[in-house]
Formats: C-alpha cells, sequence, structure tokens
C-alpha cells in the first residue's frame, strides 16, 4: 500500500486562487462497500467555497477519516493535496510506579499497570495533597502568630535566646556558677540560670548585655536573691575591676522596637548553635584524648 493518498480538485489549474487555501484544509471521508463518497469539506483558512466543485479520489480505502494537508509537489494541472494514513507507533513499555513491574501502557500517560496499582497511586497522592495543604495551613497559622506577637512577647523571646548564649559562653570555657562555682547537673531541679549582674528590674537597658550576665546555678540565682557580692567577686575574677566598674556606671534607656528584637533572637539563635557544635567537637576530642591514655 502506498504511503500517499492522492487527491485532486477539478478546479486545480486555476493557481491564482490556491494561496486562498491557507496550509490546506481537511477533507472528512466515509468508506461506502467499494467507493468513497465525499461527506464534509472543511476549510483552515478563509476561502471561497463556492468554486469548489468536487474531489475525485484515484484510490479505494476502506477507513473512516483521513487528514488531508496541502502539497505542491505536482506542477501538472496545479497543485496536488496529499493525505497520509495516520500510523499508531508502538508504546515502549513503562515501569509501574507503584509495584515496579515493567507493563505494555494503554496511553502515553498511563502509570499503573493495573486497578489495585492505580488505586493505591491515588491513595498516595490524596494523603501527599492532604500533607502538603496541612504544612501550608500550619505555616501561615505561624505566620499569622508572629504577626499578633507583641513587643513584650519578643522581648522575652530575645531575653531567652541570649541566656542561652550566655550559659553555653561559660560551658564552653569551663566556668561553674558565678557566684559558688558549682557545677550541678541538668536535673532535679539543677542546671544553671544565666544570672544578670545589674537586675533587668534596676537596669533594663543592660538586659542584653552579655558581659554582665554569667552562667549562675539555680539556688544562687533564685533561692539567694542572685547573690549580687559573690557575683561581682567572680566576675572581677574573669573581666578585671575596671570592666565591671563600667558596667556600674552605664545608663541608658530601653528602646528597642520590634525589627531589632527579631534580628537579636535571630543571631543569639545562630550564635547558639556554633556553640553547641563547639561543645560537641571538644566532648569528642576529651573522649579520644581519654581512650589513649
Amino acid at each position: 500500500m502506498k504511503r500517499w493518498r492522492e487527491v485532486w480538485h477539478e478546479n486545480a489549474h486555476r493557481q491564482s486562487e490556491w494561496p486562498r487555501f491557507g496550509m490546506g484544509f481537511e477533507v472528512m471521508w466515509m468508506a461506502t462497500g467499494s467507493r468513497l463518497a465525499t461527506r464534509t469539506l472543511h476549510r483552515r483558512a478563509s476561502m471561497d467555497s463556492g468554486w469548489i466543485d468536487r474531489v475525485r479520489v484515484f484510490e479505494r480505502v476502506r477507513r473512516r477519516r483521513y487528514l488531508c494537508c496541502y502539497g505542491d509537489e505536482s506542477n501538472q494541472g496545479g497543485p496536488v493535496i496529499r493525505t497520509a494514513l495516520p500510523v499508531k507507533k508502538a508504546l515502549k513499555p513503562k515501569r509501574c510506579r507503584h509495584c515496579g513491574n515493567s507493563f505494555a501502557p494503554i496511553s502515553s500517560m498511563s502509570k499503573a499497570c493495573s486497578v489495585p496499582c492505580a488505586l493505591a497511586l491515588n491513595d498516595a497522592a490524596k494523603k501527599k495533597s492532604a500533607a502538603k495543604a496541612l504544612k501550608v495551613e500550619r505555616k501561615s497559622m505561624k505566620e499569622r502568630a508572629i504577626k499578633l506577637k507583641t513587643r513584650r512577647e519578643w522581648i522575652a523571646e530575645a531575653q531567652v535566646a541570649v541566656n542561652k548564649v550566655a550559659r553555653l559562653r561559660d560551658q564552653l570555657a569551663g566556668y561553674g556558677c558565678i557566684s559558688c562555682e558549682g557545677r550541678p547537673k541538668a536535673r532535679y531541679g539543677g542546671g544553671m540560670d544565666a544570672g544578670h549582674y545589674r537586675s533587668v528590674g534596676s537596669a533594663p537597658h543592660m538586659r542584653y548585655y552579655l558581659t554582665q550576665i554569667c552562667g549562675q546555678c539555680k539556688q544562687c540565682n533564685r533561692d539567694y536573691g542572685g547573690m549580687s557580692v559573690e557575683f561581682r567577686r567572680g566576675l572581677i575574677e574573669r573581666i578585671g575591676v575596671n570592666r565591671v566598674e563600667e558596667i556600674e556606671a552605664m545608663q541608658g534607656a530601653a528602646k528597642w522596637d520590634i525589627d531589632y528584637l527579631k534580628r537579636l533572637k535571630k543571631v543569639m539563635q545562630k550564635k547558639a548553635r556554633r556553640l553547641e557544635k563547639r561543645i560537641a567537637e571538644k566532648a569528642e576530642v576529651n573522649q579520644l584524648l581519654e581512650e589513649v591514655a
């Protein structure tokens, strides 16, 4: 069987009228026994359909529909309209996304080898979309909660981050409590607080000043009221009397906006992660030295 079916128009000799066809037109055919009859004729570009009289077919074909396209290979008697039989290519085997078995797909969009696998894929897609929607909802709720935070809440969260940095700094340096030099364990109410030499109530402008914040056991910080005399003595041993007198002489006003508190919290959290990493590395080195010894 030939690949192309040749069709010509009876008025194909009218060369001046052919550009009005555009790129071509569609012809729908209906097989009737051993003869082909013209069923419908559609034009793709603007053309005058009044002068198209009839289309003659030179070969019998038992198919219902053909897509016709315009061709200009023949210069004898005007242009030639040619049609190509649609050839359906065999699809390559695919691998099922659920069970992993190879199968012959029905269409290029097939993803599963059977109905149970397709149902399982559908359930997995539903769960994935539900989890994604839940994640988006949680994110939006978190953003809304952040927008609703007051300045007082931001001050408290920034204080937590600064206190953590002060405790980790003293832990990395090997210091104990600034007042009693004790090293309580972090259980049964033990552990360390971050004590302020000048309290937040008396000097609110120095609540984030790391130099005057040191690790202090909970007993000294809470039960004994901070033990300011012992705190001062320990602070002099660490930073010197001149720095301590500077801290005592500092005056100012506590003016922080929310943007500054957000940045402070972010910076202190990043610094705390670095200190935790250094503490873990130091612990590993000490353990290796003990094993070698």
